[in-house]
């Protein structure tokens, strides 16, 4: 039984259309199903490129991150969305003190921030990838983003 036609197209970047137009009393004539995605952070929306990354938790509690961390590695850490603020971000990281919490801040210009940090960057992923590699200074100690706790392994 054949509803619609299926085409591919490799043009469209793996995109797979499905034309219903010959489908009974539909009111969409075609939908488009991304496959594979983008490939680079620039073609995605920075709130979907975010929610692709194996550390980003999206909205668990203060409470179930610190439970996450406490048997950690130092250097181990995640991003969350803050319980009482939409589209604010926190990085809730394990350091040699315990588990901490810190603002990421979206400035006016679109630009991303750690608290009391001074370097800004186009993403919040492209944050994490630079203090990965750069030394994060905060409450006077010093933590590299070393070990990503991956959400889908929970």
């Amino acid at each position: 039984m054949k509803r619609g036609n299926f085409e591919s197209n490799s043009a469209m970047r793996g995109n797979l259309w499905l034309d219903f137009s010959r489908a009974p009393k539909r009111p969409r004539r075609h939908l488009c199903l991304d496959i594979k995605g983008p490939e680079v952070e620039d073609e995605m929306e920075p709130i979907t490129y975010l929610k692709k990354q194996e550390w980003y938790h999206g909205s668990i509690s203060r409470a179930d991150a610190e439970n996450l961390l406490r048997l950690m590695k130092k250097g181990s850490f995640l991003v969350r969305c803050s319980e009482k603020l939409k589209r604010q971000y926190l990085l809730s990281l394990k350091s040699s003190r315990g588990v901490m919490h810190v603002k990421i801040v979206q400035l006016a210009n679109g630009k991303y921030v750690i608290k009391q940090q001074a370097q800004t960057f186009d993403s919040i992923p492209q944050l994490i990838q630079y203090f990965s590699t750069h030394i994060l200074n905060i409450h006077e100690m010093n933590v590299y983003l070393s070990h990503p706790v991956i959400e889908k392994l929970l």
